[in-house]
């Protein structure tokens, strides 16, 4: 068993079928994520108390699971294109934003991130219609390593963005499943991605954003988003050994192309595999969404009560029943003193033989002196979210159709 240590991680994307770039000197790079309770965050709350932190991230996770699942259910048998929707961008905050450096000579801007689309854009001069921002939007006029992509830049053609060729250049349209929308020019540029140490990559393809609706990105700071096509080919293990999920794509009628859905067939808590019978987590998509976007975890209501009552059993049978107040939506809370060193892990065992082990660092909050389960129910897919996908390497190969992950240690987070 594990005596628990908390601290902050951040998780590592790569996204292998949007290659982009990789940085000719180096073995790859990391870029800082600002989370979003940090100061420097422009969707920083405010000064809140743990328990308030907690309640927010709970309503984040909870509007997103909503988001992504009533999208599901809304398109289920519809027609509609899956190059016309990426995924709803959430109007209460991210979880990350990303401090980037733009054009020579360089400005910075705020983009808000997001793991359910593929595109990096933000606002440029001149604009049709764009939400305000206090920082100037980035002008490629001012800018002398600014160009258009070429119509034959297979950079420009994306699952999940409509383009089109006119007079040369790539045009793009991304609708995001809440109706806001963003069109522009698909551009060439610098980027900084770091200051110390320095990393700067010449020829970034991004969307140069000139007529944008819909959005409340609730802060003048922030200038567009940050989606995966930053990632790709560079991603990789170094050698080391990984497991592999397979993937479960949404199917077209489905409405969404980036949800990466895989297979959980059974769970076990500590050294016990429950057994759940075949089919209980079954959907013809793929019943579980790796979601970096959502805090928490979730499980479906019904096995959700077996694996709850194994936690249950254990810290009783220690003399630790679960406390009678759960706290803000956390259900399964115990009583816990600092020298208490057997706390129980937990492991998803997926289609493929694939196990991943949540220990105990990332599977419980510590709320006013409780120890909590982060894990709640749900009536839909189940959500592994950014919580238990701390000090884990996972890499979306899109081209394999499978996600691989590997344990890493994220305070030596090298992309």
């Amino acid at each position: 068993m594990t005596q628990i240590q908390y601290f902050s991680a951040i998780v590592l994307f790569h996204f292998i079928a949007f290659l982009q770039f990789a940085p000719s000197t180096s073995n790859g790079f990391s870029l800082k994520l600002v989370p979003l309770f940090s100061p420097e965050s422009p969707f920083n709350p405010g000064n809140l108390t743990q328990s308030e932190k907690i309640e927010k991230l709970f309503e984040l996770s909870y509007a997103r699971i909503k988001h992504l699942s009533s999208t599901l259910s809304h398109h289920n048998g519809s027609t509609v294109e899956p190059q016309k929707l990426a995924l709803p961008l959430p109007s209460v905050g991210f979880l990350f934003t990303a401090q980037i450096f733009i054009g020579s000579p360089y400005h910075e801007y705020f983009l808000a991130m997001d793991t359910g689309s593929p595109l990096v854009w933000t606002e440029c001069e001149p604009c049709i219609e764009c939400f305000d921002q206090i920082p100037p939007r980035y002008d490629q006029r001012l800018s002398n390593t600014f160009s258009t992509l070429p119509c034959d830049d297979y950079r420009g053609i994306y699952s999940g963005v409509n383009s089109e060729c006119v007079n040369g250049q790539r045009n793009y349209t991304i609708l995001y499943a809440d109706g806001s929308s963003s069109k522009g020019i698909f551009s060439r540029e610098k980027f900084r991605l770091s200051q110390n140490p320095l990393i700067e990559v010449s020829d970034i393809a991004f969307g140069c954003a000139k007529d944008n609706k819909g959005f409340d990105l609730g802060d003048t700071r922030v200038s567009g988003v940050l989606g995966m096509n930053i990632f790709g080919d560079d991603a990789g293990f170094g050698g080391k050994p990984y497991q592999t999920i397979p993937i479960r794509p949404i199917p077209p009628t489905q409405g969404n192309t980036y949800q990466y859905n895989v297979n959980l067939i059974d769970i076990s808590v500590g050294d016990n595999r429950i057994g759940f019978p075949p089919g209980i987590f079954s959907s013809p998509r793929g019943n579980t969404i790796l979601d970096p976007g959502t805090y928490y975890a979730y499980i479906k209501s019904g096995p959700y009560e077996v694996v709850m009552k194994k936690f249950d059993d254990y810290y009783i049978s220690r003399g630790l029943p679960p406390v009678r107040t759960p706290h803000e939506g956390l259900e399964h809370c115990y009583h816990i003193d600092k020298h208490f060193k057997d706390f129980l892990p937990m492991t998803y065992h997926f289609e493929g033989g694939a196990k991943l082990k949540i220990d105990p660092p990332t599977l419980y909050y510590k709320v006013k002196g409780d120890y909590c389960v982060a894990i709640l129910p749900t009536d839909h897919d189940a959500f592994i979210g950014l919580f238990q996908q701390q000090n884990f390497r996972f890499v979306f190969d899109l081209n394999k159709g499978q996600i691989q992950f590997t344990p890493e240690n994220c305070f030596r987070n090298k992309l």
